[in-house]
């Protein structure tokens, strides 16, 4: 599997321009580990000749040579420890630039290249199935965890306001909808595999069945004019709604895995990703200038810390070949039309589509290629406005789960209350009921005693009946 090589000749001016940036980036990280560990071996070299050149007897030599040896051991200490903490920086550093230049490269594959489509469809890499599967995972998780948080805001909203009306409500909404455009995403790049495969293998043999495309992002733009009232149902049913096209979804990407790559963790196997990705990082750094690699390190450094890098990963762009240059076939082309098959018939849902989804019209497999992925609509502008938004609707989701707290708590107590109250009420009663009992006992005892002593007082009466009972 790792000879074989991919059909097409990799074009450098095909790719995006965020995408030969980010690429040239993790090349600059890539250098300055490499000066960094030759520093460091440096450094500790250094210090260990200082070590074995120490004078003998350096008690007893002048001030001025032990503050000199020493001035020296300090500084050499000094430098490995800057190195090695340039270094553990980096470690940290360098995953994240990673993962952001396979999210891009990634998505440049689904958005052009047809023999990444056909290479999931013939399952040459399994590889690529499981990071098929962990994005998907990822995005469903998003999607659903804020619309939990959406659905746990609009059901404390105050009576007669809209969900656009409140604040916390509105940015946990458009936190959904951006989460909506990257969950649709995948449904479309996942139905654009089911479309290669039925032309590949033909309709009566194919595996992979298509998903619903339903616009939630039109569902949960008009969830926005719901109030308290309304808006609670609707929220449940888009809730049911999704959790069954999501397990529908995922059950297909499962059973669709290659055999015995199901469960297992990444690997380093190289697939289809993986190959463009080495092939691609070989022809950058045959156009890069080693002088200006380390200001593009600690640019990079930089963007890191301000999110800069992901508004670079995110970008959405269209690349445009230059005059005179020789065209090739993927993975950055669009394949040559082909008769395309009837697709198989979609599942329905057995519950009727909440809040008005509409299915989204269905593109053709090859228009499809061209089109951009909805995960890549964030532009550079807005990203920043994004990241505030983030961070206020992470700090509203505490501020909420901090009042269902206390409000559970209130209402222990005045159940507790409740009860206790309940508890002296009754014990109340009872002794009402004993009181009552003993007066009765001694309104039938005095009446007693007056018929047996008719003309004694009480007092003698009761006297003269203890002295009768004592008798006898």
């Amino acid at each position: 599997m790792s000879g074989q090589k991919p059909q097409s000749i990799t074009l450098i001016e095909a790719i995006p321009a965020s995408l030969y940036d980010l690429l040239k980036r993790e090349l600059a990280f890539q250098l300055r580990r490499t000066l960094l560990l030759q520093s460091l071996e440096e450094a500790r070299r250094n210090v260990q000749e200082l070590k074995a050149t120490r004078p003998p007897f350096l008690l007893l030599k002048a001030p001025e040579v032990k503050r000199g040896h020493n001035h020296a051991l300090a500084t050499a200490e000094d430098a490995v420890a800057l190195v090695e903490k340039d270094i553990a920086q980096l470690d940290q550093q360098e995953p994240q630039l990673s993962a952001f230049v396979a999210y891009r490269l990634e998505t440049h594959l689904r958005k052009t290249s047809q023999d990444y489509v056909r290479s999931l469809v013939e399952k040459r890499h399994p590889e690529d199935w499981q990071r098929l599967r962990r994005q998907f995972e990822h995005y469903v998780t998003a999607f659903q965890s804020s619309l939990a948080a959406l659905e746990m805001s609009v059901s404390v909203l105050i009576p007669f306001q809209t969900i656009e009306g409140d604040p916390s409500c509105r940015i946990l909404l458009a936190q959904s909808i951006a989460n909506a455009h990257a969950f649709e995403a995948e449904i479309a790049f996942l139905n654009k595999v089911s479309d290669a495969q039925s032309r590949h293998v033909g309709p009566e043999r194919f595996s992979l069945h298509r998903q619903l495309e339903l616009d939630w992002t039109k569902a949960l733009q008009e969830l926005a004019s719901e109030d308290s009232k309304s808006g609670p149902p609707s929220m449940r049913q888009l809730m049911r709604q999704f959790s069954e096209v999501a397990h529908n979804a995922r059950r297909a990407i499962h059973d669709e895995c290659p055999p015995g790559s199901k469960d297992r963790e990444p690997t380093d196997a190289p697939g289809f990703h993986a190959i463009q990705w080495r092939i691609l990082r070989d022809v950058v750094r045959l156009r890069l200038h080693p002088g200006e690699l380390d200001n593009i390190a600690l640019e990079t450094e930089q963007f890191l810390e301000n999110g800069r890098i992901a508004e670079l990963a995110h970008m959405q762009e269209v690349p445009a070949l230059p005059t005179g240059s020789r065209a090739t076939r993927a993975p950055f082309a669009v394949a040559t039309p082909v008769k395309v098959a009837a697709p198989p018939p979609t599942p329905r849902l057995e519950m009727e589509p909440a809040l008005r989804l509409r299915r989204k019209r269905p593109t053709p497999p090859i228009a499809a290629s061209a089109a951009a992925p909805a995960s890549e609509t964030i532009s550079a502008e807005n990203a920043g406005e994004l990241h505030a938004q983030r961070q206020a609707l992470e700090n509203e989701i505490e501020r909420l789960r901090r009042e269902q707290q206390e409000l559970l708590a209130r209402a222990k107590f005045i159940e507790d209350s409740e009860n206790k109250l309940l508890d002296r009420t009754q014990e109340q009663q009872e002794r009402e009921i004993m009181l009552e009992q003993r007066a009765e006992d001694l309104s039938a005892l005095e009446k007693r005693l007056r018929e047996a002593y008719p003309q004694a007082p009480l007092s003698e009466a009761v006297n003269a009946a203890k002295f009768d009972e004592f008798n006898e």
